[in-house]
């Protein structure tokens, strides 16, 4: 009988044991994961700060370079986030990127492309009302990303809370 209860709480150690090393496997797997796609919103967050950049120095060629750079960036942030794998053999996180990387083009190709045209068709001398226009086509594109950036956010830490690790900025912003 003691033999018996040893090799239960032998087997009963090695299944705990067991257990918290698949755990530990599935975290650092989701934090990868979870890695791996901020480092391709941040390559586009960059490309797109470069465009930005460019419309507040009035150079013309610059912009229509680094509109093209964050519309590369884009394509191939696209292509990148596809060609990855399911997570869990779901294709929520990839779905959701995907979403993002939506809002990155539509303010590209539009809101900061009209501020571009706004600047290469005036020269760079605008009125008071292309100063607004060009105030509210850049309020626009923030608030479109603002929603974008807020609703990854909520996902990413959800993502984060089911797989036991924590996302710095989302729990100091929120």
């Amino acid at each position: 009988m003691k033999r018996k209860i040893k090799n239960i709480a032998v087997l009963m150690l090695f299944i705990i044991l067991s257990v918290s090393v698949l755990n530990a496997q599935d975290t650092n797997s989701a934090l990868k994961y979870n890695d791996e796609m901020i480092e391709i919103q941040t390559s586009v967050d960059d490309a797109l700060g470069q465009f930005v950049t460019a419309l507040d120095a009035f150079d013309n060629e610059l912009m229509k370079k680094e509109k093209a750079n964050a519309l590369k960036v884009i394509k191939k942030a696209n292509k990148d986030i596809s060609s990855m794998e399911k997570f869990d053999g779901s294709n929520d996180y990839k779905k959701e990127m995907k979403t993002f990387m939506k809002m990155y083009k539509e303010i590209t190709e539009n809101e900061l492309t009209k501020i571009m045209y706004l600047i290469i068709e005036k020269a760079g001398d605008l009125t008071e009302s292309d100063w607004d226009a060009y105030d509210a086509f850049f309020e626009s594109a923030l608030v479109k990303y603002d929603n974008a950036f807020n609703r990854f956010n909520e996902f990413q830490y959800n993502f984060a809370s089911k797989w036991g690790f924590t996302i710095g900025s989302y729990e100091e912003e929120y």
